[in-house]
């Protein structure tokens, strides 16, 4: 059977969505023999000419895909129009020549850019009638889940005459969701659209890079140069736990400072800055905070390649730190909760909203809450703010949220202001530490190092649950869901046309709603 596989994405740009989207061009190519092989290929603005980010993938460059806001019809109009005939000829060509063909579009529900997303409705629509030709729209996060700027850009549409439902969730026979997590599986379902359930893939290192004692020494030194550059401290003689991730707000990078740095008295290395406004006023910030503090905390370890001659600096810190950590409110579906087991370490921290490892990959020890006390912030302050932010969210849908239970309220729940706040007593009040709770939690150690750190995590568990997770998520495990996901033949399901709002309802309760989802400017 020949076959063409066509992805669709907004940029060539690094990170967690162009991961997976490289994984599925290679997957694709080693489900199907080479000679069935009649198109591979990723539709995106590519920020570099002549390079296939994407390899095996051919790398189609579209400048019109990237991030766009619109403010006038014409404009929108005239953008969807010129996507959707520039993706037709594409879809057409490779239409002509397979029996099968699937186009798969990543994060088009988000709002990024609105004639994207409206195109590749209007294209599924042109092939509607066609049974060789599939459409398929990945959701790595959802705006619903309280990110503003994004649903402001999906409201915008009614004020060109479309409506939400029609250009992030067409109702057609020929479009199926595809969501990373049980969870979120469960919400979409509920909202009425035709899902399917395909975990990204993980990759297990080869071969393990550890190493000489004195190549570690170089690193350490490395590390430290960084930190003495920075500012921060940096103690050779700590153990040095690693956050590989972007310093955004909803990787809630104040706790991982409190828990690394503070309570278990370790070195902090994070990946880089975020992009958005609010995430590089809050680095910033946090930078001053770490100088002020002299806070043995390292941003940005990529820059170690400043140092060194190695090329990948995340799985030189992954092989060679003594632990892993991860403080994320919610995951659409959470590297830095896989892979750190993958690379033999240990992982502690938060278990994020979205994070539903298998019943064989053994994270009791993770917490759901870090609780302070309430009194120690603002709580009618806190409430304003929260009801001010679910007002901008979700206009029609605004309660009032209870926050406080038992005196205590999670870290994770505050605005970036109130967590330099609480971060600040911190620093200043050491006792303070002593008040600090999580929950739930496997153990009943009395002290926190042991409830964040338990006796459990032993080099046997770190083993087994690399094991279940390269079993279940790496290799011909994925290669099996991901033929049955996009290449098993599709039943056309009834879909609700009002499905945002559906999702809206859902994610507009205390229960879901943080409001370190949404980057603030301040």
């Amino acid at each position: 059977m020949n076959r063409a596989f066509i992805q669709i994405h907004y940029h060539d740009r690094l990170g967690g969505v162009g991961k997976v989207i490289r994984s599925y061009a290679e997957s694709f190519e080693k489900i199907t023999p080479a000679g069935d092989i009649m198109a591979n290929c990723v539709i995106c603005a590519s920020s570099r000419a002549g390079v296939h980010s994407f390899e095996p993938a051919k790398t189609v460059h579209m400048p019109s895909c990237d991030y766009r806001r619109f403010v006038a019809k014409k404009q929108f109009t005239r953008m969807r129009d010129e996507l959707a005939h520039q993706l037709a000829e594409y879809v057409k060509r490779a239409d002509t020549v397979s029996t099968r063909l699937v186009v798969v579009a990543h994060n088009i529900t988000l709002g990024k850019n609105s004639a994207l997303s409206s195109a590749f409705a209007q294209l599924a629509h042109t092939f509607s009638p066609r049974s060789t030709v599939h459409f398929f729209s990945v959701i790595h996060d959802l705006a619903e889940e309280g990110r503003a700027d994004m649903l402001a850009q999906m409201r915008k549409v009614t004020q060109f005459g479309e409506t939400i439902d029609s250009v992030f969730y067409p109702a057609l026979p020929n479009i199926t969701y595809v969501v990373l997590n049980k969870r979120i599986y469960h919400i979409v379902k509920a909202a009425g659209l035709p899902v399917r359930l395909l975990p990204n893939p993980v990759e297990v290192p080869r071969p393990e890079k550890t190493l000489s004692s004195q190549q570690k020494n170089e690193l350490v030194a490395a590390i430290g140069k960084l930190a003495a550059n920075d500012g921060a401290a940096f103690y050779a003689n700590r153990p040095l736990f690693f956050y590989p991730v972007r310093c955004i707000s909803r990787k809630n990078i104040p706790e991982a400072i409190i828990i690394a740095a503070l309570v278990l008295k370790a070195n902090l290395v994070t990946g880089g800055p975020g992009t958005a406004e609010g995430d590089i006023d809050m680095l910033a910030r946090l930078r001053s905070l770490v100088r002020a503090y002299h806070l043995p905390v390292v941003f940005d370890g990529n820059r170690v390649c400043s140092f060194l001659s190695d090329t990948d600096p995340f799985q030189l810190i992954y092989w060679n730190c003594d632990a892993c950590i991860s403080t994320a409110v919610a995951e659409g579906f959470g590297y830095a909760l896989y892979e750190p087991w993958l690379f033999k370490k240990p992982l502690i921290g938060r278990h994020a909203k979205g994070f539903t490892p298998g019943k064989t990959i053994q994270t009791d020890h993770l917490y759901a809450e870090l609780n302070i006390p309430a009194t120690w912030i603002d709580l009618s302050d806190l409430q304003n703010t929260y009801r001010k932010s679910m007002q901008q969210c979700y206009p029609q849908e605004v309660a009032r949220p209870l926050l406080a239970k038992s005196n205590h309220i999670d870290f994770g729940m505050l605005d970036m202001g109130s967590q330099f706040t609480v971060l600040q007593k911190l620093l200043t009040q050491h006792a303070a530490l002593d008040q600090i709770r999580v929950s739930p939690c496997a153990n009943n150690a009395p002290d926190l190092k042991t409830r964040l750190y338990p006796p459990s995590l032993t080099i046997e568990r770190v083993c087994a649950n690399q094991s279940a997770i390269a079993d279940t998520l790496a290799g011909r495990a994925f290669l099996s869901r991901f033929n049955k996901c996009y290449f098993r033949p599709v039943s056309p399901t009834p879909v609700t046309r009002q499905a945002s709002q559906h999702l809206q309802k859902h994610f507009c309760s205390p229960e879901e709603f943080r409001l370190l989802l949404t980057p603030s400017a301040s």
